[in-house]
């Protein structure tokens, strides 16, 4: 077998960090059963949950499921981590499906690059009940991808990613002091040394619904900027890199600062005082100048001769 087709045997091992998502979890497994790719394992790391994650694991037979307590999706991935046997990992959210060749496409995105260090492609977003929905994708990004990655994510969801399993080893896993953001400060500390390859070819089905973290403004931008602090040392003295890392903040701060402001508004309006004083704080640390901005909105509307509303208040 030529040395570039290597990998199209291979061993690909798919974790599957699991909390309270059992009623999507046996259509993430499915998915994966579904494979063109035959070599594969299928590891649930159950993150102390309450329902019947457990259950509904244990009854595919060739699924192993490791329980530990509630330490949130990046001590779960790491957990997994460890008993990972293939020589590429895939972390699969158990509100996502792979599609039937998405094991398939990375491996031979690794044969056709074999210097890269992971394959990334994309998804189609999904509802609650799995319909998939219309998805504007922008191009693919083929070179300065670290540079890039400071910008914004582009990588929407883990499940898109092949990784070789040597690397996540080598750089510790993911980091659990950036809850929400852990897959996005991996992709970045692996693009700053070494090669990554993206391409356009769906691999993966990504759900949306109420509890899903990216509906969680305020540890996102949190999680998102504390990533991108992270990155200022590696940054520094590059004058590409640092003019990327300060987009990147914009970007999140644009991104979850204006969902935060909306949901403080509602918070406001609703008069719940006490929700609304974390996030109202949360925007001060954070984005300070979209506060601001929308506070002078309101005096500016007020100035103008609009009655005050003081449940509208930033409004």
């Amino acid at each position: 077998m030529a040395a570039d087709q290597q990998p199209l045997r291979r061993l690909v091992s798919v974790v599957i960090p699991c909390y309270n998502q059992a009623r999507f979890l046996g259509q993430a497994i499915e998915s994966v059963q579904a494979q063109t790719h035959r070599f594969f394992e299928i590891i649930v790391v159950d993150d102390g949950s309450t329902d019947d994650t457990v259950a509904v694991a244990g009854g595919y037979g060739s699924v192993r499921c490791i329980s530990q307590r509630n330490q949130g999706q990046g001590a779960a991935r790491n957990e997994g981590l460890k008993h990972v046997l293939g020589d590429y990992v895939v972390f699969l959210d158990s509100d996502d499906r792979l599609l039937p060749r998405a094991l398939d496409i990375g491996l031979r995105g690794f044969a056709a690059h074999p210097k890269s260090e992971f394959v990334a492609g994309r998804c189609v977003g999904i509802n609650t009940h799995g319909v998939q929905q219309r998805t504007r994708h922008p191009p693919v990004v083929e070179r300065d991808h670290y540079l890039r990655l400071l910008e914004c994510n582009y990588i929407w969801t883990p499940g898109t990613v092949m990784f070789r399993t040597d690397i996540v080893r080598q750089l510790g896993g993911f980091k659990r002091t950036v809850s929400g953001a852990e897959d996005y400060d991996l992709y970045l500390r692996i693009a700053r040394h070494h090669s990554i390859w993206c391409h356009d070819q769906v691999v993966t089905e990504y759900r949306q619904h109420d509890l899903s973290t990216s509906r969680r403004p305020m540890q996102m931008m949190r999680s998102s900027l504390n990533v991108m602090n992270g990155q200022r040392s590696a940054a520094k003295g590059n004058p590409m890199a640092e003019r990327a890392l300060r987009e990147g903040i914009r970007h999140w701060q644009r991104e979850y600062g204006e969902q935060l402001i909306n949901t403080v508004r509602k918070q406001l309006r609703a008069r719940e005082w006490r929700q609304a004083l974390p996030s109202l704080i949360g925007l001060l640390q954070y984005h300070p100048g979209g506060f601001f901005h929308h506070a002078c909105r309101k005096l500016s509307r007020v100035a103008r001769g609009h009655k005050p509303e003081s449940l509208d208040a930033i409004g």
